[in-house]
């Protein structure tokens, strides 16, 4: 029987933290555990949750982090370091090119272990990882520093891709490795049961769209709101379901006119994909989109933003529908287009699931994961 490759995740959130990367994590548990993975997630302690807790497979250490935020970093990062060394693993994978990268670097040193870092967003600051790294005190000797240590820089889209050449990151350090999402979990339901839901959620009688992500300025839901408004002129039974919450939460809800309907932060969006007819990501920056693979999954047709995330995965008017980025009329257009074409929609979102089931499965991502940590630490310990 082969050995499991004990490895250590670093991520700033966990569960019940469910952001797309949380998400992800989440459900690529099991499945690498299944190919010989033995998983331990280093995070945060929000709360009062238990400091140490075992969830879908993999062993959860949540770790203070208490005051202002450089002390919270500093507290967090020492005590990670100290569980690293008390844990022992075969290598650490860490989540953004902040303190996670920083608390690996600083592991490899110490255990002689290699490192992998994922980066989860590209563009220009304020929202891009790189940029914003390079805008921090001494960003640009950290991103040469992890240009340097770092064994593997995982992306996920092409977007962030090009910005790692552009940084001088050699080819052989970067995997592109897609988010992933659970194609059985996430499906077309059969009409009876898309009614049901709709009658569970109240919003039978009218054409629905929904918005899932964070609530916050670079979502762009507040376009999207006032978006909203015009099209019920013409659409006046149809309504918007906003999932998820955000520091934009409150001036949203006060904007919202008639037909939206917000359901904040939960833990399963499968029913509200399951109600809808469209989904809508007006976003201006972006990764690859845990919430659009989702969607595409489900069978529903896409109104997303030009982004390169999205056009990783988007053909427009193939798959999906592509959107300028914030290009209200742009999006106004597109959601009255679809909402009137049933038949559009409908091949639209046929297509989204065939490209999700073939490319984006948790199968599929988990067996790049696999091998790549497998020959890593073959390459690794071979030429130590």
């Amino acid at each position: 029987m082969k050995q499991p490759i004990k490895v250590a995740m670093i991520i700033h959130g966990y569960y019940p933290e469910i952001g797309g990367a949380e998400r992800v994590l989440m459900a690529l548990t099991p499945e690498l555990k299944q190919k010989g993975i033995d998983l331990y997630i280093i995070t945060r302690q929000p709360g009062s949750l238990p400091p140490l807790a075992q969830f879908r497979g993999a062993w959860v250490h949540r770790l203070p982090s208490p005051g202002p935020k450089p002390l919270a970093s500093l507290v967090f990062s020492l005590g990670a370091v100290i569980t690293l060394l008390r844990m022992r693993p075969c290598l650490v994978h860490a989540h953004i090119m902040f303190s996670p990268g920083t608390i690996a670097a600083i592991a490899k040193a110490l255990l002689q272990i290699p490192f992998v870092i994922t980066v989860h967003r590209g563009g220009a600051a304020p929202f891009g990882e790189i940029a914003r790294l390079k805008q921090k005190l001494f960003g640009k000797y950290r991103m040469a520093f992890f240009r340097r240590y770092a064994d593997r820089f995982i992306v996920i889209s092409s977007e962030i891709d090009r910005e790692l050449e552009q940084e001088g990151v050699s080819r052989c350090k970067r995997r592109l490795i897609p988010n992933a999402v659970d194609v059985s979990r996430f499906s077309p339901p059969e009409r009876a049961e898309k009614e049901m839901v709709r009658r569970r959620l109240g919003v039978s009688g009218g054409l629905v769209a929904v918005f899932i992500g964070r609530l916050s300025r670079e979502k762009r839901v507040d376009c999207l709101i006032n978006t909203w408004k015009t099209l019920r002129n013409t659409h006046p039974l149809a309504v918007l379901l906003v999932v998820g919450d955000g520091p934009q939460a409150s001036q949203l809800k006060t904007a919202a006119g008639e037909g939206v309907i917000f359901y904040g932060a939960v833990d399963d969006v499968s029913p509200f994909l399951q109600a809808a007819d469209l989904f809508i990501l007006p976003s201006v920056a972006e990764g690859l989109s845990i919430a659009l693979l989702e969607a595409m999954a489900s069978g529903v047709p896409a109104v997303v933003t030009r982004l390169a995330g999205a056009l990783d995965l988007v053909e427009h008017r193939k798959n999906g529908w592509l959107i300028p980025a914030d290009d209200d009329t742009a999006l106004l257009e597109a959601a009255i287009t679809l909402f009137d074409d049933p038949r559009l929609r409908q091949t639209l979102g046929e297509n989204a699931r065939r490209c999700v089931v073939a490319r984006y499965s948790l199968d599929a991502v988990a067996d790049q994961m696999y091998r790549l940590y497998q020959n890593l630490i073959r390459e690794y310990f071979h030429d130590s």
